[in-house]
């Protein structure tokens, strides 16, 4: 049967690459981070931001500073994932002990692009050798992490689009009907409110349609009915 309506959903993937490159510091840049700090750093840093739908892939340090690449969701909060990283770990550490971390106020926080991941992961990796004076003794330093896929992407989640086809006089509702909508009482902010909600409409009916009975065709006759 032909689909006579003027709607049709389409199934998008969507692509998406965020990543960030983050770094803070300690109040008065003091040398607060010793090895204990670091190894709870490591752990904890990871462990919120996976709460907040983000992945830390790799954390450089010194006993002054931190720097993290972080790759995002594009539903993450940024500002609420900086708080959590940055006030958590300062009230979890003084709460069981673990060293005594205080931050300095705000960050520094950089957009990267894929080719240059690399790079960013060498210049992390290098910040001990970078800042002699300030390297954390005992630690051995971070274990990296990738992506899923290995290659630096990942798959978002399918996504439902929308799209209205051209319809005739006789097929739904055609875009001199929706233009009349004004002159019938309706004011231009109803008007938009129904432009939008017709295609949901339009693709609902479908979705709750029930399926077409099957009809025997001249060159496959329906079977006879058993005789009792």
């Amino acid at each position: 049967m032909r689909d006579r309506s003027p709607y049709c959903a389409t199934v998008v993937r969507v692509w998406h690459r965020l990543y960030y490159h983050v770094s803070w510091t300690t109040r008065n840049r003091a040398a607060l981070i010793d090895a204990a700090g670091a190894c709870f750093l490591t752990r904890f840093l990871r462990g919120v931001a996976r709460q907040e739908r983000a992945h830390i892939l790799e954390i450089g340090m010194v006993s002054t500073h931190v720097h993290i690449l972080v790759r995002a969701h594009p539903t993450t909060d940024l500002s609420r994932l900086m708080q959590r990283l940055k006030g958590g770990s300062s009230a979890v550490a003084h709460k069981e002990h673990l060293a005594s971390l205080r931050w300095a106020k705000g960050y520094a926080i950089d957009t990267v692009g894929r080719r240059a991941l690399s790079a960013v992961r060498e210049y992390l990796r290098e910040q001990p050798s970078r800042h002699q004076a300030e390297r954390i003794e005992g630690w051995p330093g971070d274990i990296p992490e990738f992506d899923v896929s290995g290659n630096e992407e990942w798959l978002g989640q399918d996504r439902i689009v929308m799209r209205v086809r051209r319809t005739t006089h006789n097929q739904g509702v055609d875009a001199a009907r929706l233009r009349a909508l004004p002159s019938r009482g309706f004011s231009r902010a109803k008007r938009a409110t129904w432009i939008r909600i017709l295609p949901i409409i339009g693709l609902c009916s479908l979705l709750a349609a029930p399926p077409a009975p099957l009809s025997a065709s001249p060159s496959h006759p329906a079977p006879a009915s058993p005789r009792g």
